[in-house]
């Protein structure tokens, strides 16, 4: 079966999240071990920058503003409004209040299918419609839901991921166009298929998620160094 992108079913984001909400006003800090995510701790790319600061919260803040592996944050304020960002990383993360958390229903759209979305001309497009405000454009949770989605099956959006993934050298934010899916011939595999095809790449994600946490760690573990010698 190959796709068709007039064919897809378009749904508004309002009915393929559970809800959409903001982000701690919170002070940040040299050091600590919650790191606190701020709108210019994200790439264009979607990746992280280095130099991550922290904030000191307790366990009920800390619970209510966590960031879990495959939520996807949108910056909704200033110059890069409507930025996106999916988490990966291992650690503790909360996100700040220039960020706007979408809570997808995963069990009907795929995050990474989803982040995939969200670099497209089709969200940008929209994007420029939903802006409010001209001396300081911003996205808030209302028009942000009224986001229009192609939602093919949720085994063909792992497809079409896996697809932009292979045609994109292994980018973190991996884009693909339409006329190269039109040519993808897309097969859904039985359930049993499927579940061994699930826990190849949950384990692919885990190691990924170690490696990052590594990586974190060292540059923290730098960081500590560099101000001991320095004093």
């Amino acid at each position: 079966m190959k796709l068709n992108k007039d064919k897809l079913e378009m749904i508004r984001l309002k009915k393929l999240s559970h809800k959409i909400e903001y982000g701690l006003t919170a002070s940040s800090e040299d050091f600590g071990d919650t790191i606190l995510l701020r709108i210019t701790d994200v790439n264009e790319n979607g990746t992280l920058n280095e130099g991550l600061r922290f904030a000191t919260v307790d366990e009920k803040i800390f619970s209510k503003y966590e960031l879990k592996t495959d939520d996807v944050l949108i910056a909704r304020s200033g110059a890069t409004a409507g930025k996106a960002y999916i988490h990966k990383s291992n650690g503790k993360f909360i996100f700040a209040s220039y960020m706007l958390r979408i809570g997808l229903k995963k069990e009907i759209l795929n995050p990474d299918f989803f982040f995939s979305f969200l670099n497209s001309p089709n969200y940008l497009s929209q994007l420029s419609g939903i802006k409010v405000g001209s001396a300081q454009p911003n996205v808030n949770t209302v028009n942000l839901a009224t986001l229009q989605i192609p939602l093919p099956p949720l085994a063909e959006q792992k497809q079409i991921i896996n697809h932009a993934v292979s045609t994109s050298a292994g980018s973190l934010s991996p884009r693909t166009k339409w006329k190269d899916l039109a040519e993808l011939e897309v097969s859904i595999p039985d359930l049993t298929t499927q579940g061994k095809i699930l826990d190849v790449f949950t384990q692919l994600q885990t190691t990924l998620q170690q490696l990052k946490q590594q990586r974190i760690t060292l540059q923290h573990f730098k960081q500590k160094l560099l101000n001991e010698i320095l004093g």
